[in-house]
């Protein structure tokens, strides 16, 4: 009985795999890597991949301060309370609303 329990949350895992990636994102990664056969930085074609596959960075680079947040804001040295100013210290990362790495913060 185990055994089939374990078979079957592998299938349904690996359905759920299946679309991490659709063809358009597919075709973003292979233009990212035809530009970097071409001679562009390696780092540019990451960035212009993420980027064009919808992955924004934030807060943006311009916003030194921010009201802390603990869904969008990792508190690095501990203590921050929502709301509290905070210094950013890395960007996070989204991808339409999700949030998929929060921004690192300090208190200021």
């Amino acid at each position: 009985m185990m055994n089939k329990i374990c078979k079957t949350d592998i299938a349904a895992e690996l359905a759920v795999q299946e679309e991490l990636v659709s063809v358009g994102g597919a075709l973003q990664v292979a233009i990212g890597m035809r530009a970097m056969q071409d001679g562009a930085d390696p780092t540019d074609a990451f960035w212009s991949t993420a980027f064009n596959l919808g992955v924004r960075e934030f807060p943006t680079k311009a916003e030194i301060h921010v009201s802390f947040n603990p869904l969008k804001h990792e508190d690095m040295k501990g203590g921050l309370l929502r709301g509290d100013d905070a210094k950013i210290l890395q960007v996070g990362w989204t991808f339409g609303k999700l949030v998929l790495l929060r921004a690192q913060v300090e208190p200021v």
